[in-house]
């Protein structure tokens, strides 16, 4: 028995965290995902928003003044997700049958209570040139303003992948080998 089996068979659940940079093909793996198990739970964090454009945080970068930073964890309410992820995860556990729960989002990796109830993380990466490709030919209301998407996307994109790497291997490890110098 594998280890996601062995997950299936004590939860009954499999929770995957899709993540990673801005435009970067996260809705179209979940998207992939669904189609393949059309009985899968889905949960995106766009959906999680706050909707009161002047209580979010603002962008920085040259020309970004006074506009709203949509790529920072705190335009996002997080404790309402945790709580709808939660419910989800309960509601699929008393199902007889193993259940998939997909969960799609940016930021996802970076508030940890929810990136540990992911049973498999995929964090998704593309050169900047491609990146900056895609994001140019989305439509954003607003519209990203000059200088938003070098100021403010990049630059949250790569501190959350190494958050997302140092948090997960580096901290576990002292973790581990804290816990497990007690008990020597």
């Amino acid at each position: 028995m594998n280890s996601l089996q062995k997950v299936l068979k004590a939860k009954g659940v499999l929770t995957v965290g899709i993540s990673g940079v801005t435009c970067g093909g996260k809705s179209s793996m979940a998207n992939l995902l669904k189609a393949a198990f059309p009985s899968a739970s889905f949960i995106c964090q766009d959906d999680f928003y706050y909707s009161d454009p002047n209580a979010l945080p603002k962008a920085k970068g040259e020309g970004c003044s006074g506009f709203a930073n949509w790529d920072s964890i705190l335009s996002l309410d997080m404790v309402s997700m945790m709580k709808k992820v939660q419910t989800t995860l309960r509601e699929l556990e008393e199902k007889p049958n193993p259940s998939l729960l997909i969960i799609d989002g940016f930021l996802i990796f970076n508030y940890p209570p929810l990136a540990e109830l992911c049973d498999l993380k995929y964090f998704l990466t593309l050169p900047y040139e491609e990146c900056l490709k895609r994001r140019l030919k989305r439509t954003y209301d607003p519209p990203d303003p000059p200088g938003y998407f070098i100021g403010t996307v990049v630059c949250i994109c790569l501190l959350f992948f190494f958050f997302y790497l140092f948090y997960y291997h580096f901290i576990r490890y002292l973790i581990f080998t804290q816990v497990f110098n007690i008990f020597l």
